[in-house]
């Protein structure tokens, strides 16, 4: 998390010194939009195929309580089997966002 808190400082003191066209804001957004879809996994959770996302989920049946990561959920749900396989699917998807965020600034 410390390196993704980095690199979005990164990207803000480039966007203050800089004159972005709307040619380069264009593809910053595509280049953004297919990293929020990178999130996803396919097939969804165990047990709740229709949510995709590795880094949060709401909890079974009561959509109104606040959202938490699939590894947590996995512990509260007492799913002992399914919580390093969570863990290890985050820290991959993390790993590469943090590299896709880096391309952009050269790193």
């Amino acid at each position: 998390m410390a390196r993704l808190k980095d690199q979005s400082a990164a990207y803000e003191k480039a966007l203050a010194n800089s004159q972005m066209t709307k040619e380069k804001a264009a593809v910053l957004n595509q280049l953004l939009k297919n990293m929020e879809r990178a999130l996803t996994r396919s097939p969804g959770l165990p047990g709740r195929l229709v949510y995709s996302s590795t880094t949060f989920t709401p909890p079974p049946m009561q959509l109104w309580r606040k959202k938490r990561c699939p590894p947590c959920a996995a512990i509260e749900q007492r799913q002992w089997d399914q919580v390093q396989p969570q863990i290890d699917i985050l820290a991959e998807v993390l790993a590469t966002f943090a590299k896709e965020i880096e391309r952009p600034l050269g790193r």
